[in-house]
């Protein structure tokens, strides 16, 4: 799995909502265990969630999308790459 599917697939399978502190923590996990940096991964994260490069903080911003319409936007964002 690429880390935006990895991520995506977290997030689907967590209970209740994650705030920030917790969104940082489990991109980071998920980069770890890939074997990447998580910065080389953020500006990738961000456009699959925001749609634009630049914007206030990324964790703040899906922790008040929520984490359905955060792993939504993110699957829109996986099935436009892919097809």
């Amino acid at each position: 799995l690429t880390f935006l599917e990895a991520f995506q697939l977290a997030l689907q399978t967590q209970t209740g909502e994650l705030d920030e502190a917790q969104l940082k923590e489990l991109a980071h996990q998920i980069a770890q265990n890939q074997g990447i940096k998580p910065g080389s991964v953020m500006q990738g994260l961000r456009v699959a969630v925001t749609g634009i490069t630049t914007g206030p903080d990324l964790m703040g911003s899906m922790a008040v999308l929520g984490r359905q319409a955060t792993a939504q936007r993110m699957a829109l964002a996986l099935d436009r790459v892919k097809n």
